[in-house]
């Protein structure tokens, strides 16, 4: 038994001391990109997860209207002010992936959709949307404004393309710890697991009757944005009740961003008669996000006294791996749009939008790993002293810079007819082009050491070290593109209740490419005394270009009771039925004008 337990131990422990290193990945890689940055800001009324995108411009709401242009002023006929609230079941799925779950013993990398550096993820529903449109004055003069609150707390999750993490069972070369058997562990531990995510949302309008037929609008929003959370994981095992049997072990991970902006627009619209308009929008945002993460993770472990004891295990650990992105990016958008009424059963709209967005990209990344391990052990079986003795060593330290551009159009056209009295049909078509690009050079000064010694008839050292001066030429291009052909259904019960069903299909198709290419001005390797020295190479590390599509179809359903001709109630309700029937998303909303 004593064998038996020895070796287990001898198996186990080196796993918790070394790490699995990615020299060849960038630090943007590891930014997540969230759904709110860099992007124009505004209440949604009908931005349910699969309609958010073709809801302006295909459904007529004052809000929806406003952000299409500013100038787009609404008539609430002889009633001076609109009233909007609504509390919405939040939808959790990122765009592109599930989750980043954080696993603490993971030995593999998740597998990532390379559309992440696009959308990471999009953000938990508001907690309440707000929304007060008024003419206080006269008809002329419209002042408005929306605010939205966005507090959620939720497991920690760990991006998918680190440079450095501990990858147990596998030392910093990669190489594959012997005798890495799992083994029964009693854990006494606490730890923390949570992230939380919030944001406040804030839009102000005023429009302007000029004349008959010329309105004036302007708009403002700004948004504030955080993320912060942290994962700790800190235990303590006795094997025995001898106080030299100990474990202790301690892992915390932490992240944090905050990210703010200011988004000015202006807009213009013209009737050309009573049936006929067009518009112009022209807007200008600016805005800073800033990221950080930390890794520390140390760990000991003794058993008996090394070089004193007959047998004894005995380790050491401690890493620390601290990262910094700071993004400071300007957006230039523009858009026209028209409204025409074709006769009285019929009208036609659509509109055409451009955004041009820049980001001027910094980060930092600083690793340090250090371990040690001994061990010695008696075998009964051939009467033989084993004896194993290993150290590592990590480090890692870069500056980078780059830029991300963003061009995006949207085109979209919408015909509303209505079939009978009681029931209209909206159909429409909405078309997204999107280039992005990231572009990043980053200087990387890297060394590693290893050295093992296992020996029972003499000593089988074994010492490899290499020396990295290098810079990452990350480049990352996606081109993505969309189509969607929302066609709802409306039906007027009576004057008290109406009803709403909607469809929407949905094509897309993506072409990423992603390259990295290493320029080395020294690379030094040293494997037990033999040194090589590599000056002025390159290396790439090219992914195949991926095409990728997705096609589904989604519906939704909204029902509104008008308790009075100026008071409405309205439930939106999203069905999915992938794997099994649910309500994937539902909204609440009450409207009211006095």
């Amino acid at each position: 038994m004593r064998k038996i337990s020895t070796l287990t131990i001898f198996s186990f422990l080196p796993t918790f001391c070394f790490a699995q290193y990615w020299g060849g990945n960038a630090t943007e890689e590891n930014f997540e990109q969230s759904s709110l940055l860099f992007k124009s800001h505004y209440l949604n009324t009908f931005g349910v997860y699969n309609f958010k995108d073709v809801a302006v411009g295909f459904v007529d709401e004052p809000f929806l209207n406003l952000y299409l242009n500013p100038a787009n002023l609404p008539s609430f006929q002889d009633k001076k002010t609109y009233f909007y609230l609504d509390f919405r079941g939040d939808r959790t799925e990122p765009k592109v992936v599930s989750s980043y779950n954080y696993y603490a013993y993971d030995s593999f990398a998740p597998v990532y959709d390379p559309r992440w550096y696009t959308e990471t993820r999009t953000e938990p529903e508001p907690i309440f949307s707000l929304g007060v449109l008024t003419y206080p004055f006269s008809e002329k003069l419209l002042l408005g404004g929306t605010y939205q609150i966005v507090h959620k707390n939720e497991s920690f999750y760990q991006v998918p393309n680190w440079i450095y993490r501990y990858q147990y069972g596998y030392d910093n070369f990669g190489s594959e710890i012997k005798g890495n058997d799992a083994v029964p562990i009693i854990d006494r531990s606490y730890g923390e697991d949570e992230l939380t995510t919030k944001a406040h949302l804030f839009s102000f309008f005023t429009g302007y009757k000029l004349t008959d037929k010329i309105n004036l609008g302007i708009s403002l929003n700004r948004t504030v944005h955080s993320r912060e959370g942290g994962y700790v994981s800190s235990q303590r095992n006795e094997y025995s009740s001898n106080p030299q049997d100990t474990w202790i072990y301690y892992s915390n991970q932490e992240k944090n961003q905050d990210y703010d902006h200011y988004d000015f627009n202006g807009g213009f619209e013209y009737f050309f008669s009573e049936s006929s308009k067009a518009g112009l929008k022209l807007g200008y945002l600016k805005g800073k996000a800033e990221q950080t993460y930390t890794s520390l993770d140390s760990s000991f472990y003794k058993q008996n006294e090394p070089n004193v004891s007959d047998e004894w295990n005995y380790s050491l650990g401690n890493s620390s791996t601290k990262q910094t992105w700071n993004h400071d990016g300007k957006t230039y958008y523009g858009s026209i749009d028209f409204r025409k009424q074709l006769d009285e059963k019929k009208n036609f709209s659509g509109y055409y939008r451009f955004t041009n967005q820049k980001v001027d990209l910094q980060n930092s990344t600083a690793i340090n790993d250090t371990s040690y391990y001994s061990n010695r052990y008696y075998s009964s079986y051939d009467s033989t002293y084993y004896n194993y003795l290993s150290y590592n060593s990590t480090l890692d330290n870069r500056n980078g810079n780059g830029t991300r551009k963003d061009k995006v159009h949207e085109l979209a056209a919408n015909l509303q007819f209505a079939v009978t009295e009681k029931v209209s049909v909206t159909a429409g078509i909405y078309v997204k082009k999107n280039v992005s690009e990231i572009v990043s050079s980053e200087p990387v000064f890297a060394k590693r050491s290893s050295y093992n010694n296992y020996w029972y008839n003499g000593n089988n050292p074994y010492f490899y070290s290499t020396l990295e001066d290098k810079t990452l030429e990350w480049s990352y291009k996606i081109d993505e593109l969309s189509l969607q052909v929302p066609v709802f259904l409306n039906y007027k019960v009576n004057d008290y209740f109406s009803a709403t069903l909607g469809v929407n299909r949905v094509l897309t198709s993506s072409e990423v490419k992603n390259e990295t290419i290493a320029y080395f001005k020294t690379r030094k390797t040293n494997e037990n005394g033999v040194e090589k020295t590599e000056t002025n190479f390159g290396e790439r590390y090219k992914e195949p270009t991926r095409n990728l599509t997705n096609n589904h179809t989604n519906f939704i359903t909204n029902f509104e009771a008008s308790v009075t001709p100026d008071f409405k109630i309205s439930l939106l309700l999203e069905p999915e039925f992938e794997n099994e029937f649910r309500v994937a998303q539902w909204w609440l909303s009450f409207k009211t004008k006095f």
